[in-house]
């Protein structure tokens, strides 16, 4: 009996020193919770809080920039490869327009009459001066020879003679002897004031000796050209050319066009065929 009371008393003992020490560190805890130290510590761990927030956004908001700074970069490194691109093509474009432009500038120089350059007056139209109509005729019949001479030497005219009492079946108004021609006259080159010599390139006749052709009761026998066939030199000579330093032959041609018999001097142009003393005005 006694040892149980013994037991019992000193269960209690720990019971209460338990109790004892329980309320000691609650009363320890109690003081602990509201010292000043415990309360400014308190108070500063929402600002670390935030700032650590804040750490982490401004890590954020730095970021956004490096990668918004390395976006645009990366759109001006692109667009720098686009303009050297442009560039470049633009470089090939005018390297090739260089080219062709040098190719033209080569090709004209090399022919002078792409080259728009004013040419010599005298070398296009070297009978500028002398651009007329001419007429060769005895004055006599019906026949003669006229022609146009065009300032770069060119000629074209034509020439007839009729013969009314050359009759036949079909054709009984008579025969005419036709003549249509081109040509042109090499550069004249001057012997003195009043005297060009010149040769005939070319001359043109249409039709020949056997051609023919009836039209209203006339028969049309192509011809040469009196006055300019069978000869290549001629002289073309200017208004003030002394007459009598023309032969008889001449004059006799010239006398119908002098309009007076005191004329001493030619007072008109004329050209004369060299060998068959033939002369038009």
């Amino acid at each position: 009996m006694k040892n149980d009371d013994k037991r019992d008393g000193r269960r209690t003992q720990k019971i209460v020193l338990l109790a004892v020490i329980l309320a000691v560190v609650c009363v320890a805890l109690a003081v602990c919770l509201n010292s000043p130290s415990f309360q400014a510590r308190k108070q500063q761990d929402p600002g670390q809080s935030q700032e650590a927030v804040n750490s982490v956004s401004g890590a954020s908001d730095r970021e956004e920039p490096e990668k918004a700074e390395m976006l645009t970069a990366q759109a001006v490194s692109e667009s720098g490869s686009d303009e050297e691109k442009v560039s470049d093509t633009a470089a090939e474009s005018t390297a090739e327009t260089a080219a062709g432009t040098t190719a033209e500038t080569a090709e004209s120089t090399s022919n002078p009459a792409d080259t728009g350059e004013a040419e010599d007056p005298e070398a296009v139209r070297p009978y500028a001066d002398f651009a007329t109509d001419y007429t060769f005729s005895s004055g006599a019949g019906g026949w003669s020879t006229t022609l146009t001479l065009y300032p770069d030497g060119s000629i074209e005219g034509s020439y007839h003679d009729r013969d009314m009492g050359d009759t036949g079946d079909g054709y009984p108004y008579g025969t005419e002897y036709i003549s249509n021609f081109t040509g042109r006259f090499s550069a004249p080159v001057q012997e003195d004031e009043h005297t060009w010599s010149m040769t005939m390139d070319t001359l043109n006749v249409e039709g020949t000796g056997e051609d023919f052709y009836i039209e209203d009761g006339i028969r049309y026998i192509y011809s040469n050209p009196v006055g300019l066939d069978r000869s290549e030199n001629f002289h073309l000579y200017t208004p003030g050319k002394n007459l009598s330093d023309f032969d008889d032959t001449i004059q006799m041609y010239l006398y119908g066009y002098t309009g007076t018999n005191d004329s001493d001097v030619l007072p008109y142009y004329c050209i004369e065929n060299v060998s068959q003393e033939a002369g038009q005005r």
